[in-house]
């Protein structure tokens, strides 16, 4: 069942709620890439001084590296850096529609 609905119940059945799916998930999203981010460095450094200590740490270079493979593979895989920005780009289109809304 389908009725005609004003513009001002639109807005307040389809875009606010949009509005707030999308804002609620830029911050989540943003966070996951930043720890990601960090994890790779942690890994990178890691890695580094294992190459440089004696004894049995360099052999866990190479476990190290799978390591922050893993991490770039996972990274690429969710695509969290395009991800915020189509949100973002998406909450600033349906804000700038209510602002040209609220011209008419």
């Amino acid at each position: 069942f389908h009725s005609p609905v004003k513009p001002h119940g639109y807005i307040s059945l389809r875009l606010q709620p949009a509005v707030d799916f999308f804002q609620q998930r830029i911050p989540t999203s943003a966070n996951r890439r930043f720890a990601m981010q960090i994890l790779l460095i942690v890994c990178s450094v890691v890695g580094a001084l294992f190459t440089q200590l004696e004894g049995r740490w360099p052999s866990y270079v190479a476990f190290v590296s799978s390591i922050a493979g893993a991490f770039t593979s996972w990274l690429e895989f969710g695509d969290l850096g395009r991800k915020v920005e189509r949100y973002t780009s998406t909450v600033r289109q349906i804000k700038n529609l209510l602002s040209w809304w609220a011209t008419l």
